[in-house]
């Protein structure tokens, strides 16, 4: 594995990882705004399907949202309804190892990102910054101020019950991350989310806060 981890390649390779569920048409946009930010990456892996703890009766998506993310010719999509959210991202890590990806995002459905110098600039700083090989996991800074986590290594990373728990070795590698990342800004905009959407997510993290 040794070698593996530390062969560095000159032009990395970053898969982005979305999961989506588009209960109603209505939230077409959101996700069209999504996935049309991303076109400089390969693979986007958009694992489509309800959550498991999520109530909903059409568990696939809409053919709509289905046919829309299958339009972009970067996207991978892997369906996947009534499952967990921790089995659905480890779906994007495992298909990110499978090709070869040095790196995965996470990008939720109702974000898009931004990046402000390009493509390179982003690369070259997210290469600088995981220079030990024992690097696994950094950031990459929110519109208000937050930031969301980038893996390396994603053939190695699992989760283990739930969504924030990133394990390898037995270890949360979040427990060792980097500083955020230079060059790209994840904007999250909930002009979409209908009132009932909005109620779904909170009772959602009510009654499982581990999801």
């Amino acid at each position: 594995m040794s070698d593996t981890l530390e062969n560095d390649v000159s032009d990395p390779r970053i898969a982005i990882g979305v999961l989506s569920w588009i209960e109603e048409n209505s939230q077409l946009p959101e996700l069209d705004r999504c996935l049309d930010s991303l076109t400089d990456f390969y693979p986007v892996i958009v694992v489509n399907g309800k959550w498991s703890d999520v109530e909903g009766t059409n568990a696939r998506g809409t053919q709509e949202s289905q046919e829309l993310i299958d339009s972009y010719s970067n996207t991978i999509r892997l369906d996947s309804p009534n499952k967990p959210e921790f089995y659905n991202r480890n779906l994007c890590l495992i298909q990110a190892g499978k090709m070869l990806c040095d790196y995965l995002i996470w990008v939720d459905s109702d974000e898009y990102i931004e990046l402000p110098c390009g493509i390179s600039w982003f690369k070259k700083n997210l290469k600088e910054t995981f220079m030990n090989p024992s690097d696994f996991c950094s950031r990459v800074w929110f519109d208000n101020g937050t930031s969301r986590r980038i893996i390396k290594y994603p053939m190695f990373v699992r989760m283990r019950y739930k969504h924030n728990e990133w394990m390898f070795n037995g270890v949360d590698v979040r427990k060792k991350q980097l500083p955020p990342i230079d060059g790209m800004l994840i904007h999250h905009d909930k002009t979409y989310r209908n009132e009932e959407r909005r109620d779904k997510m909170l009772n959602r993290k009510v009654l499982n806060p581990i999801h």
